[in-house]
C-alpha cells in the first residue's frame, strides 16, 4: 500500500506539471488582450472569487442544515465548501468548453488565497474553536507544481510559438496517459465501502450539494457562455488536499462485549500511598483485553513479523492474549458451572429457602454470562495505525 501511494503521489504530480504546461502553451500563443478585455477579466476573477469563497460555502452550508445531514456528511461537505479550487479544474473546464485563461487565473488565486480563508471558513461553519491546517506544503506544491510550468509554457509561447506548437499536442497526451494510469491505482488504494456508509439523509445532502452548486455558478457568471461554463464546472472542483488537511486523524482499538467485562486481578508490588502519606491503592481489577494492550504499549515489540513495531501489532498482541485467557477462563467456567449446577440440585433437595435458590440461581446465571462473552477486537483506520511506529 505504501508503494501505491507512492505511485499515485508521482502520477498526480506529473499530470499537473503536465497540464499545467499544456496549458501555459495554449494561452501564450494566443492574441494580446486590449485593456478593456483586461478589466473585463479582472471582473470575472473577483466574481469567481466571491463565488468560491463566499457564495458556495453559504450555499452548503444551508444545504446541510435545511437536510440535517448526519455529522460527519455536514463535516465533509463544509470543509470541501471551504477549500475551493481544485487543482484539475483548468483542464476540466478545457475539456468542457469553457474560458480556460479564467479558470486558470481563478484557480491560480483560490490556491492563494484558501491557504488562510479555509481556516476561517471552516471554524465558523463548524462552530470550532481551533483548526489547524498546514498551508505551507500546499502552497510549495502550488508553486512547483502549478505556477512554474503554466507559465514556463506561457513564455514559450509568446517567445518561441513554432517550438511551443510541437509540444503542445505531446504535453496533452502525456498528461492524459499520466491521469488514466493514475485512476485504477486509486480505486485500488481508496475503494473503503464509503457509498454503503450514506444513509437516505446523506445522500440527499450530498446531491443537492453537486447539483445546485453548478447551477449557482453558472447564475452567477453572467451573460457570456464560455465564461458560464467555467463557473458551473469550477463550482465542484474543491482543494482535497487543503480541505483534507485540518482533519484529525486517530485510531480507535477496541473490544465488543465489554459487559459483562472478564477481569484480571493486578496486585501492586509496592502500595500506592495518598496524599496524606497513608496507604493506598494495593491491587484492582483490569479488563483483560484493555490490560494487554496497555503490556504491549509498556513493551512494544513486532507481533505479525513484518519487520516493523506498528500500533498493528498492539491490536493483534492485545486480540491474541484476550482470547488465549478467555478460553482458560472457559474451562474454569465449566468445571464451576458443574459445582453450581450440583449444588442447587442438592439445596432444592433438601428443601433450602428461596432466597438461598436463587442467590445459586443468579451465580448460575453470572456463569454462564461469563461463557457468552468473547470480547472481540476491533480497530477503526487500520491504515493508520499501521504508519504509527514505536522505537
Amino acid at each position: 500500500m505504501h508503494v501505491l501511494g507512492t505511485w499515485i503521489t508521482v502520477l498526480s504530480a506529473a499530470y499537473l506539471v503536465c497540464m499545467m504546461f499544456a496549458l501555459g502553451l495554449e494561452l501564450g500563443g494566443g492574441p494580446k488582450e486590449s485593456k478593456e478585455q483586461k478589466r473585463a477579466k479582472r471582473r470575472m476573477l473577483l466574481r469567481g472569487l466571491i463565488l468560491n469563497l463566499v457564495v458556495l460555502p453559504l450555499v452548503a452550508f444551508g444545504i446541510t442544515r435545511a437536510a440535517h445531514a448526519p455529522r460527519e456528511v455536514t463535516i465533509a461537505l463544509l470543509l470541501l465548501a471551504a477549500a475551493p479550487g481544485g487543482r484539475f479544474a483548468p483542464h476540466l473546464v478545457r475539456l468542457g468548453g469553457g474560458d480556460i485563461a479564467l479558470a486558470v487565473e481563478v484557480t491560480v488565486f483560490l490556491a492563494k488565497i484558501t491557504c488562510f480563508t479555509a481556516v476561517l471558513s471552516a471554524k465558523w461553519m463548524l462552530t470550532l474553536r481551533a483548526l489547524e491546517i498546514r498551508e505551507l506544503p500546499i502552497i510549495a506544491q502550488l508553486v512547483v507544481l502549478q505556477l512554474v510550468p503554466f507559465y514556463l509554457g506561457k513564455w514559450l509561447g509568446r517567445a518561441h510559438g513554432s517550438t511551443a506548437d510541437r509540444l503542445l499536442k505531446p504535453a496533452r497526451w502525456v498528461a492524459i496517459a499520466v491521469l488514466l494510469a493514475g485512476v485504477p491505482a486509486v480505486l485500488l488504494r481508496d475503494d473503503r465501502g464509503i457509498l454503503a456508509l450514506l444513509d437516505t439523509r446523506s445522500w440527499v445532502a450530498v446531491l443537492a450539494v453537486v447539483v445546485v452548486s453548478p447551477v449557482v455558478g453558472r447564475l452567477f457568471a453572467g451573460r457570456h457562455d464560455a465564461e458560464r461554463r467555467t463557473f458551473a464546472i469550477g463550482a465542484n472542483c474543491r482543494e482535497l488536499a487543503l480541505a483534507t488537511s485540518g482533519i484529525v486523524k486517530f485510531v480507535i482499538i477496541g473490544s465488543s462485549t465489554f459487559y459483562p467485562t472478564i477481569s484480571a486481578s493486578i496486585q501492586l508490588n509496592s502500595p500506592l500511598t495518598t496524599t496524606t502519606g497513608a496507604i493506598g491503592l494495593t491491587q484492582w481489577q483490569a479488563n483483560l483485553y484493555q490490560f494487554s494492550l496497555f503490556q504491549w504499549l509498556s513493551k512494544p515489540q513486532d507481533i505479525d513479523g513484518d519487520g516493523e513495531v506498528t500500533l498493528i501489532d498492539a491490536y493483534k498482541f492485545a486480540g491474541v492474549v484476550t482470547i488465549e485467557r478467555i478460553q482458560e477462563v472457559w474451562i474454569n467456567s465449566f468445571s464451576s458451572l458443574r459445582s453450581r449446577q450440583d449444588e442447587l440440585a442438592a439445596a432444592e433437595a433438601k428443601g433450602e429457602p428461596q432466597v438461598v435458590l436463587d442467590a445459586f440461581r443468579v451465580t448460575i446465571r453470572q456463569i454462564v454470562s461469563v461463557l457468552y462473552n468473547i470480547q472481540e477486537p476491533w480497530l477503526l483506520h487500520a491504515r493508520l495505525a499501521s504508519q504509527i511506529g514505536f522505537v
